[in-house]
């Protein structure tokens, strides 16, 4: 995104379906990439803009640009780093940040727009291009709402950002702001981001003050969390890879040349020099070598560079002492690997360290995600899968709550299930030590395809989370009705009725019953998909 030539897409967040034509972690190295000088014009190609519709563009562009290459940038990173995001596209934040601020030509043009719609702009378009509502232009607050603190201009701001993700390639299911999945997809991240840094929504945690995103933030959870990803979906997905009992990540184990060919965790226990490993993931090829943090102490995230894999990486340690005390202070280690991507980093929540990855690999790693548990917690959570429903088929995803487990779900449907996600939310134990619900919300991402019809909000009922489904299944997956049960009751072994949620899709294939065994819930899942979702493998997680 060039504030000269900006090129936007605006539908009160949809995108068209044309041919696809004073800042937190001050120290994150991604933030260095950002610093190019970009081209001030924007672009008006035809007379369809007033002399006054154009300067609100310029000054909408003028906050859009501090946010994404000025001195906004760290915010916006810390923010969409906070942020659960649903998508299918490959991105991660820091990527998706230098891709804003690429110097291309941004044409604007204002139009009447049909339907409420705020704007349009193709998706993946060459150039960046941009058709924005009169109405909105003129009464943005009027039309959409505006937070306090929140002008005219940077609403038209957030609305043009959210555009610009669609010209890069990125888009939302059915057009429509109408479902669960919507808040979540990465152009309406991107959007909230930004009114969040206009208008100091924010949150306070011990490594910083965030913007606020759509759903719950990351630093929120309680207990564990799965970080943001860094690289992209090439390989097959692997994990949830976790250190044993009353261990912690201690170092990695890794081969790398010129990319992360092979990544391991290894734990240790206390002070212990005795280290365990993780399975491999990756190749073999690469020069092996071990990255340890001090026997005093544990990985609390790392730091490296990625793109469309990983090129580099290396833990960030902080003492035991640190981590107990809910301290900020690291060490970084070295990195190992190449100078390719984007510089990146992931840090645990205060008083978390580093227990499992998972993420995608093949011939080298393609994808990462950290997962943190909460220093004082000792114990590893039982993961187990269920069978797997239908026949694999298409794209392989796993997908797992940022934190918690599964209380609602979204996706679209006809005679077939056609794409599926979920919302998931924390379980923590109360005073009483009683399990039970806790805190915001948070989506963890749909995969399928665009057909069928989007499902109105199905969420458990207060109290209870998915523990499985009836599931019609073939050749694909025909039929999705969610069962949920109280989730205090399923700790004890005590369940003796579950809540149904609605049914989605037809009547074909075989009827059977997926379900989590034990005093576990749904989690997430692993699912294949090619243009309807082809097979449905729960994975289960007791608490």
């Amino acid at each position: 995104m060039r504030h000269g030539p900006l090129s936007l897409m605006l539908l009160a967040g949809c995108a068209l379906s044309e041919p696809l034509a004073a800042d937190n972690y001050a120290e994150d190295a991604s933030i260095e990439e950002l610093n190019e000088p970009l081209n001030s014009l924007i672009v008006f190609p035809d007379a369809t803009c007033t002399s006054q519709q154009k300067t609100r563009v310029e000054q909408a562009a003028e906050i859009a640009l501090a946010q994404v290459n000025g001195s906004q940038r760290g915010a916006m990173l810390d923010c969409l780093k906070e942020a659960s995001v649903s998508m299918e596209e490959n991105a991660f934040p820091e990527k998706l940040l230098v891709q804003l601020r690429e110097d291309k030509a941004t044409q604007v043009r204002c139009t009447q727009e049909a339907d409420g719609t705020n704007a349009h702009a193709p998706v993946g378009s060459d150039q960046e291009t941009v058709n924005l509502d009169y109405d909105f232009l003129n009464e943005a607050c009027a039309i959409g709402g505006c937070a306090s603190g929140v002008s005219n201009v940077a609403r038209i701001a957030s609305v043009f950002l959210h555009e610009i993700v669609h010209n890069k390639g990125y888009t939302h299911p059915k057009n429509s702001g109408g479902t669960q999945e919507y808040r979540y997809t990465l152009p309406e991240q991107v959007e909230q981001c930004s009114l969040a840094i206009s208008s100091g929504q924010t949150a306070a945690f011990p490594r910083g003050t965030f913007p606020r995103p759509n759903g719950a933030m990351r630093s929120e959870s309680p207990t564990r969390v799965e970080l943001a990803p860094v690289g992209t979906h090439g390989g097959s997905p692997f994990g949830v890879d976790s250190c044993g009992t009353s261990q912690f990540a201690r170092g990695l184990g890794l081969r790398t040349g010129t990319k992360v060919d092979r990544i391991s965790l290894r734990c240790a226990q206390g002070s212990s020099t005795s280290v365990s490993t993780t399975p491999n993931r990756g190749g073999t090829g690469g020069t092996a070598a071990s990255l340890d943090c001090p026997t005093t102490s544990f990985m609390v995230g790392v730091g490296g560079r990625a793109a469309d894999g990983l090129d580099a990486i290396a833990p960030i340690c902080a003492t035991s002492a640190v981590i107990s005390a809910s301290g900020t202070a690291t060490t970084s280690l070295t990195q190992a690997g190449g100078s390719g991507g984007y510089a990146f980093t992931r840090l645990c929540p205060a008083g978390m360290a580093v227990k499992a990855l998972a993420g995608r690999s093949a011939t080298r790693v393609d994808e990462l995600s950290l997962i943190c548990q909460k220093f004082s917690d000792t114990k590893t959570p039982a993961i187990t899968w269920s069978v797997e429903y239908g026949t694999k088929g298409g794209d392989v995803h796993r997908e797992r709550c940022a934190t918690g487990a599964v209380i609602g779900l979204f996706g679209q449907s006809g005679s077939v299930i056609d794409r599926v996600g979920a919302e998931c939310q924390a379980l923590v134990r109360n005073a009483s030590g009683a399990l039970a619900r806790s805190g915001g919300v948070s989506g963890m991402s749909g995969q399928g395809g665009r057909g069928g019809s989007n499902w109105a909000q199905d969420r458990c009922p207060p109290g209870e989370a998915l523990t499985g489904f009836l599931v019609n299944h073939a050749d694909k997956i025909d039929r999705l009705l969610g069962l949920c049960a109280n989730v205090d009751a399923v700790d004890r072994g005590t369940v003796t009725t579950h809540s149904a949620l609605a049914n989605h899709g037809g009547s074909g294939g075989l009827a059977s019953s997926a379900s989590c065994l034990g005093k576990s819930f749904v989690t997430g899942w692993e699912i294949s998909h090619s243009g309807t979702v082809k097979s449905i493998k729960l994975m289960c997680q007791s608490f």
